[in-house]
Formats: C-alpha cells, sequence, structure tokens
C-alpha cells in the first residue's frame, strides 16, 4: 500500500529548500540503495526511439526504515533536479527525461513496496517526473515500516543523436525519500557512463530511394548490351552519417529477379519494355565498374565521428537481347547497409 510520501530530488542550495513538515516520529535511520550505473553504453544511431539501452530493474538494499509513528497531515519536497525532468518523446516510451546528450534519455523510478513482483511496481511504480514538489497523498495516524524500490532506465529517445557536447552522460545522484520531517531512504547513483554510438543512419529521404531514368529511343542501343552514352544513364547517391572506424559495406540485391548477370530484370504488365533491363555501376555516369548484385561491397572505413558517407551509384539500360518493344521500364531493388 503507498502512504503520504514525499520525495526530494537532489541538491539544492540552503536558500531555495524551505521545508513544511507535518508532525512525525520514530525511524530507524535512513536506509540507503545504491544504483551503480554501467561504465558504458552502446547506442546505435539506427537503433528506434523507445529501445532501452540499460535497465537497472527494481532494487532495494536498505531494506526497511520504521517504525514511523503517529505521521499525520502532507509532505512538501524542495525543489531538485530541475535540470533532469523535461520529458521527451521516446517512441511510445512515457515519462522519459531529457540528459544532456540529444537521443538518450533517463526515467527514474520509485515504488513504495519490499516486493519488486507486486502489481505496484510490476505496473511501473511512480515515475519520478517533475523537479519540485513530488506529494504522494496524506499520512493519517499510524505506524509505517517505509520501504522503496528504485529503478532507472536508459532510453533512445526520438532526437538524433548528438555527442558533439561530449559523450560522457550526466545523470542524478540522490533521490531521498521522507515520512513528513524523517528521511528514510535514499538513492544514490554511483558511477559514470560513457555513450558510445556506432553504426550509421541513412540520410533523409534515403530509405526509399527513386531514381529517374532518362527516356531513350530504341535507336539508341547498338546490340547486345549496356547502354554506354553517359548522358542515358541515371547517377544517384546513398547518404549516410556514421560514427568513427565504422567499417561501412553495402549490398544491392534485384527484387524483380535476374535474368543476365548484374542486370535487374525490368518489371512486367500491359505498357512494359522487353528485352531491357536496369544494371547498377559504381561511382559516376562515366564508371565501367559494374556492381555485383547480391554481394556485399566494402565501400570505406570512417576516420571522424558524425562523418558523413555518400555512396555514388549510377544505373544504367541494359539491352538484354536482340529483340525489343518500347514501353516503361521499372526495375527494383533492395540496399542493405553493413556496418562493423
Amino acid at each position: 500500500m503507498r502512504k503520504s510520501l514525499s520525495i526530494i530530488l537532489g541538491l539544492c542550495a540552503l536558500a531555495l529548500c524551505p521545508s513544511v513538515w507535518a508532525v512525525c516520529s520514530g525511524g530507524s535511520g535512513v536506509k540507503i540503495t545504491t544504483i551503480a550505473v554501467p561504465p558504458t553504453l552502446g547506442l546505435k544511431r539506427d537503433m528506434a526511439a523507445g529501445t532501452l539501452l540499460w535497465d537497472s530493474g527494481w532494487v532495494n538494499q536498505g531494506g526497511s526504515s520504521g517504525p514511523v509513528d503517529n505521521c499525520d497531515g502532507n509532505s512538501v519536497s524542495t525543489e531538485g533536479l530541475q535540470n533532469f525532468f523535461t520529458l521527451v518523446s521516446a517512441g511510445g516510451q512515457s515519462n522519459v527525461a531529457k540528459t544532456n546528450i540529444p537521443g538518450v534519455g533517463m526515467r527514474l523510478s520509485w515504488c513504495n513496496s519490499g516486493n519488486a513482483g507486486s502489481a505496484y511496481c510490476s505496473s511501473g511504480g511512480d515515475r519520478l517526473t517533475t523537479g519540485s514538489k513530488i506529494i504522494f497523498g496524506s499520512v493519517t495516524g499510524g505506524n509505517y515500516y517505509p520501504t522503496a524500490m528504485f529503478k532507472m532506465e536508459i532510453v533512445r529517445t526520438s532526437e538524433p543523436v548528438n555527442l558533439s557536447g561530449g559523450s560522457q552522460l550526466v545523470l542524478p545522484t540522490l533521490v531521498d525519500v521522507w515520512y513528513a520531517s524523517i528521511n528514510v531512504n535514499r538513492l544514490i547513483v554511483s558511477g559514470t557512463s560513457t555513450i558510445q554510438s556506432q553504426g550509421c543512419q541513412i540520410g533523409a529521404g534515403g530509405n526509399n530511394i527513386v531514381v529517374r531514368m532518362p527516356s531513350v529511343r530504341l535507336s539508341d542501343f547498338a546490340g547486345v548490351g549496356v547502354l554506354t552514352n553517359a548522358s542515358k544513364a541515371a547517377p544517384f547517391e546513398i547518404n549516410l552519417l556514421c560514427d568513427a572506424n565504422i567499417k561501412v559495406s553495402y549490398q544491392v540485391d534485384a527484387q524483380g529477379g535476374v535474368t543476365v548477370t548484374n542486370v535487374i530484370n525490368n518489371s512486367t504488365g500491359s505498357g512494359r519494355a522487353t528485352g531491357v533491363g536496369i544494371q547498377l555501376f559504381q561511382g559516376a555516369a562515366s564508371s565501367t565498374t559494374v556492381l555485383p548484385l547480391g554481394s556485399k561491397t566494402l565501400y570505406t572505413t570512417t576516420a571522424g565521428s558524425a562523418q558523413g558517407v555518400s555512396i555514388p551509384l549510377t544505373a544504367k539500360y541494359y539491352k538484354t537481347q536482340t529483340s525489343m518493344t518500347a514501353g516503361l521500364v521499372r526495375a527494383s531493388a533492395t540496399f542493405t547497409l553493413y556496418y562493423e
């Protein structure tokens, strides 16, 4: 059962910490619980918002403080941690607070129970989402044995990852639980975490790339093979944002099948051209280096953090048989990115 508890979040200057306490007596001293954060946390740039980077689970090392006797009235918490409780979108995860690193959020929860499997804790407990007054109700006369479970979660938020301001994650260090004027439980967050961002993120609009091929005539083709006229080709780029020391590779697979090696078949149906497909080349329109389909191709290894990577490719017409008919050409392929 929850009783009236107030929580002091963090440290504040003496002048900013007025206290109004109800009558309360007893207690057996502050019971301290420590959550140690991991020294490093891996964060992939393409990780979905709402993904948990780390979860401490419910922790209580201090046990119960009590009994606390004859508490009556409301408890008032002082102001603290105002820098940690600006909420941010996190892909459906609620009550996630901003941290000093864009793309990384924190959720701190408290449960007034000694049993992590209790319905109260299992439902998430109380999410601490404000830096000012946190009042959970009224304390009525009686004896209580306060027990506090704490949980901290580090969450990928919807913001773009940005480590330009530093990679060390700043987290709250102290949470105090009071029954009226008696400090009964304390959470200490120990250690520091460094965010290690690893991977690449496809640039805006890169998930569905449409390459517009120029119009050509049947007479432009001299024979079976690729149309080498660079003005009839369609160069395009796949743009990425990658972290340092990432080996970037990619693979292209034909969706419409392959009749001629490394040539993507044209789609079939009414109004479609026949005897023609699309072949991809590495580089600009003048390139003669064919991109092998269905094969992993190493492009580069990044040197700097937040490095832009552009993979240049060119689509060219390919006459697949001696007989051709005019019509529309629409070929589809899947681009797969690998980063190691």
